[in-house]
This record gives structure tokens, sequence and C-alpha cells, in this order.
């Protein structure tokens, strides 16, 4: 396995936008989410657990993005958020999107949920591009 340079400070930056574009997104979304759920969430909000693994996640894909980007010689912001999308595309959307159809989930829950992977790491991956850049 080759290794590549990472830029941690990249690594952080795009976590954090990635962490921040999934808060927005289900806040935004939640009631349409909890809908496609069939279930109501408690009302208090998440509990500190699950925002540890929302953390952790959108750092760990990060990690793998800057990873990916560093194989492919990135150069900035365009060549992070393509990272990003490619990652998701190949890796996130397609299982998700099979997992929820096997499951019987609806339809646009598996939209809500693709398009905040999508969302999330094309946004990480920018902001892992432009940092890294500099």
């Amino acid at each position: 396995m080759e290794m590549v340079s990472l830029n941690y400070w990249g690594i952080l930056a795009g976590a954090i936008a990635a962490f921040v574009v999934g808060a927005v997104w289900y806040g935004a979304l939640g009631k349409q989410w909890q809908e496609g759920l069939e279930k109501t969430i408690d009302v208090d909000g998440p509990s500190p657990m699950q925002m540890i693994v929302s953390g952790i996640t959108s750092l760990v894909g990060i990690v793998g993005i800057a990873y990916i980007y560093g194989l492919n010689g990135g150069a900035g912001i365009v060549d992070g958020l393509s990272t990003g999308l490619l990652v998701t595309l190949l890796f996130t959307m397609m299982p998700i999107a099979n997992n929820y159809s096997w499951a019987g989930r609806k339809f646009k829950l598996t939209l809500i949920d693709v398009g905040h992977y999508i969302a999330s790491f094309a946004v990480g991956g920018a902001v892992y591009g432009f940092v890294a850049a500099f």
C-alpha cells in the first residue's frame, strides 16, 4: 500500500464541515426522516453518544477521502469535492440503497440518508482540498 502525506488540519476541518452539514441536513429534514422511519425520535434530540458516533464517522470518512485524494495527486477544492463525491457514490450510496431496498424502507428515507452523505462528504472533501492546498 502506497503511503501518502495527509494534511491533519485539513482532515479536522473536513470532518467538522461534514458533521455540520449533517446537523443542518437532519435539522431541516428531521421530520421527513422520522416519517420515513415510521417512528418518532425523542424530542430531546440526539444523545451525546449519538453525536460522538456521528463525529467519529465523519472523521473516519474524511480520512479515507484524504487518503484517496493523496493517492490521486489531489490539488485543491475541486479535487477534494470530486473525491468526496466518488467515495460517497461508490462506497456509501450503493450499499445504503441496496440495504434499504431489501429492508423495505421508503424511497424518501433512502434519498434523505444518501443525500446526507453526498452533501457531507462532498463539502468535507472540498474543505479538505482547500486546506491541503496550502
